[in-house]
């Protein structure tokens, strides 16, 4: 039988085949002793001396663990590196701290830096973050935010990995977003949800800073149910999530607040402060992302760095080797003695095969490659002739050695780590 409990009107449990389901994430016992029961007077939750035990009959309605659809959300991680400078005439797009992508566009003299950075400890006290994303203006933009002016920060989240969201049925759910800003030009600042599969769909919304400390910002968006809001169940883009940093007023002038067909008007609509474009050395700080299933908004997900590495390395990794000399793989001599095929094992699966590949120098130095055969090094280095790549593994087919050895003997890989890292680099970014 069916049925339900509510706290003060707000609906707490459902009754679902026996088992009693949370639909709330917050309950609050007024004193001790306290026991929460069922018809049968079965308890569901009881609380001795301050503390709550639940019963094998409670079931959350979403998943404690994994919840957070965001990856490196804390900001922890950031295997490029920790400063990024974008300018609008060289680099205006790149990836910065690990799965945000910062973007510039439409821009006349627009300048800034994109960091990492590190919190005080009152910082932390505040928010519960150690790291955070920091933009830093260093060049204004001029002649105003017009037109088709923007500049943003976003994540792209696997499809694959929103499939409980079910849209496109009639069961659509909500989710909930929740994040850490702070900035020094306080206002009205919009948040935009893309979804690319089948017909595009958009969803903007804003928020307002009213002082220039860290405050904490909620967005939910309702589920959509628009037979052409379905999410395909494969490892593609399945929804952009994007903060407006700047946008001229082609962008601003869309209806906020519901789900639509895209249109550039759409894109950061209600946005409403362009200052940190406009003011030099403005800053805008970024933490504590997170975005979960349903309406309610549950305390952040604080991964094992571990983890949190390991889902960050499926769509970017480095192999980085750091040894006086260590082995970075072997393969062997081909049918021709100036040609060695070697491969590379990743640290961890990818979405798909590297779409980037960045390799260290190749030669006798420090921080590049070479080839070993039996005790000697070859005479002349050649130069990388091609590829293949899996979600695994990549062999690398090396051309125009001299002296290497004879067709079919093994050569070892080996990058010099001292005092230069030898790097290499695999890049599968939706």
């Amino acid at each position: 039988m069916a049925g339900s409990l509510k706290l003060d009107g707000s609906q707490f449990l459902v009754k679902e085949g026996g088992q009693f389901k949370i639909t709330n994430s917050e309950l609050k016992l007024k004193s001790s002793g306290n026991t929460v029961v069922d018809s049968s007077g079965n308890a569901l939750i009881s609380e001795s001396n301050g503390v709550v035990t639940m019963s094998d009959k409670m079931v959350p309605a979403n998943s404690f663990m994994f919840r957070n659809k965001i990856i490196n959300g804390g900001m922890k991680i950031s295997q490029r590196g920790t400063s990024f400078n974008l300018v609008h005439d060289g680099t205006n797009s790149a990836y910065t701290l690990d799965r945000y992508k910062v973007v510039l566009g439409g821009l006349a003299a627009y300048e800034c830096t994109v960091s990492q950075y590190s919190m005080s400890s009152s910082e932390l006290n505040t928010t519960g973050h150690s790291k955070a994303l920091k933009w830093e203006t260093t060049t204004v933009e001029t002649g105003g935010i017009t037109g088709t002016k923007n500049a943003y920060v976003k994540q792209m989240i696997e499809a694959q990995s929103l499939q409980d969201l079910q849209y496109g049925t009639a069961s659509a759910k909500s989710f909930t977003l929740s994040f850490y800003v702070k900035t020094d030009i306080v206002g009205t600042y919009s948040v935009f949800f893309y979804k690319a599969d089948g017909t595009a769909k958009s969803y903007a919304t804003t928020y307002t800073t009213t002082t220039t400390d860290w405050e904490k910002h909620t967005v939910t968006v309702p589920g959509n149910t628009d037979s052409a809001a379905g999410i395909v169940d494969d490892n593609g883009q399945g929804l952009w999530v994007l903060w407006q940093i700047g946008a001229g007023p082609s962008y601003t002038s869309g209806t906020q607040n519901s789900w639509a067909n895209h249109t550039n008007s759409i894109f950061a609509a209600g946005h409403a402060q362009n200052g940190v474009m406009t003011t030099i050395n403005s800053k805008w700080y970024l933490t504590g992302v997170q975005l979960e299933v349903g309406p309610s908004v549950t305390p952040f997900e604080h991964r094992p760095p571990g983890i949190e590495l390991g889902l960050c390395q499926r769509y970017f990794q480095k192999l980085e080797y750091r040894s006086s000399w260590g082995a970075a793989g072997f393969g062997r001599i081909r049918s021709t003695t100036s040609k060695v095929i070697t491969s590379l094992t990743y640290n961890h699966e990818m979405r798909i095969p590297p779409h980037t590949i960045t390799l260290p120098t190749i030669g006798n130095a420090a921080g590049n490659i070479t080839f070993l055969v039996g005790e000697g090094y070859p005479a002349t280095h050649g130069s990388l002739e091609a590829s293949y790549s899996t979600e695994t593994y990549t062999s690398l087919l090396f051309q125009g050695f001299t002296q290497l050895g004879s067709e079919g003997e093994v050569a070892w890989a080996y990058v010099s780590g001292d005092p230069t890292p030898a790097i290499f680099k695999l890049d599968a970014e939706l």
